[in-house]
């Protein structure tokens, strides 16, 4: 291809079932190119693993057994409750964490 040749500047668009995923602290791919790509994409499903960088889908046990879960059954919507577990809890010092650390302290 010579310079310029192949490129568009329409978005991709497909009805085959296609699966985004993203790393929500991605510095290469930020998570909303993967929701921009989403838009168009009618038998898409997206998630975004977080705290996890480029390579989401191979980096994170999360995005692994996601992403292998929909090339097995791309028709099925995929079970993303392991990203629940890797959201960041957020408080001020003064707060309690609300965590039971099941010792009784």
């Amino acid at each position: 291809l010579t310079e310029g040749e192949g490129e568009s500047s329409q978005p991709v668009t497909s009805s085959l079932p296609t699966l985004v995923v993203n790393g929500s602290v991605d510095k290469n791919t930020a998570a909303r190119w993967g929701e921009s790509a989403f838009e168009y994409l009618p038998n898409a499903q997206m998630v975004t693993v977080p705290l996890v960088a480029h390579g989401a889908s191979a980096l994170s046990a999360c995005g692994q057994d996601i992403t292998n879960a929909f090339f097995t059954y791309p028709g099925q919507e995929v079970n993303d409750s392991c990203t629940k577990a890797l959201q960041p809890i957020f408080v001020l010092p003064e707060e309690d964490l609300g965590l039971d650390s099941g010792d009784g302290s």
